[in-house]
């Protein structure tokens, strides 16, 4: 299994299209985009699916999604300077 999330970003991105946006199956797969692009060194990819993630559920109170979403811009953002 190792190194192949970064070959699945693409496809991940695709599946995630499909899912309605906001539920508990886009959140996990923007999570996973998030993943699959940090893993392929795509920060940019990575800020975006992470705050895409961030802006879908922050509405929504605390939850472990928006907490995702938070994390992972904030990494992202730390790396891009």
């Amino acid at each position: 299994m190792r190194g192949r999330l970064p070959g699945q970003y693409r496809l991940l991105r695709e599946v995630a299209g499909y899912a309605e946006a906001g539920s508990d199956g886009w959140c996990t797969l923007q999570f996973w985009c998030y993943l699959a692009a940090v893993f392929s060194a795509d920060m940019a990819g990575a800020l975006d699916a992470s705050t895409v993630l961030r802006d879908a559920v922050a509405d929504g109170g605390p939850s472990r999604a928006l907490a995702d979403g938070l994390v992972g811009r904030a990494r992202e953002l730390e790396n891009m300077g």
